[in-house]
């Protein structure tokens, strides 16, 4: 082996988020190390497609030092469409070991989660609902019913059911909540 390597690499690539609704946002970091060289900058690009729209290229310079890694982002992605985001981050230079000079990634983008709602009035739910929706970006679809609906309601239609000072469920709804769940659902109860 070598004695005394040199290299520079793109160790590492984190996503905001695996999974996007369409129309969402995205951030991407990049993790860059260099090892056995004196201090310089790099500059670090990174090239995303949308669905099969090339959506350009992006640049950002980092300064290393050796053994001493450095996290870099990248300008907020909006807008995407899909069905899948994929990209690279790459070193513009390369150097001898050019297999770690690039790190790609892949995330999807679909509908947006479907979150029913359950409070006696939409005034207690509507705290929950503006939190999991902060901005102008839709990330969860909500629905509003009142628990009475729990009875009736297609749950199957739901990926998450929220209940927010539910008093007393009947046994017939814990029921319907329960296969809703074993069937894969995500329930969240808060009092």
């Amino acid at each position: 082996g070598e004695l005394q390597p040199q290299n520079v690499a793109v160790t590492g690539v984190s996503v905001s988020r695996q999974r996007i609704s369409k129309g969402g946002s995205l951030l991407v970091g990049a993790t860059i190390e260099s090892i056995g060289l004196p201090p310089e900058e790099r500059i670090v690009e990174l090239r995303i497609a949308d669905g099969a729209r090339p959506m350009g290229l992006s640049k950002r310079p980092v300064s290393l030092e050796s053994k001493a890694p450095q996290y870099i982002e990248f300008d907020l992605i909006p807008s995407l469409t899909g069905p899948v985001v994929q990209g690279e981050v790459r070193l513009v230079s390369s150097d001898p070991l050019v297999a770690d000079d690039a790190r790609f990634f892949t995330v999807d983008v679909g509908p947006a989660p479907k979150v029913l709602v359950v409070a006696p009035t939409k005034a207690q739910a509507q705290f929950w609902m503006d939190t999991l929706n902060p901005g102008e970006e839709t990330r969860f679809d909500t629905q509003f019913h009142v628990p009475g609906r729990l009875t009736d309601l297609p749950l199957d239609d739901y990926d998450v059911i929220c209940l927010i000072n539910v008093p007393a469920p009947s046994d017939d709804q814990w029921r319907r909540l329960g296969r809703f769940v074993d069937g894969g659902g995500g329930l969240a109860v808060f009092l």
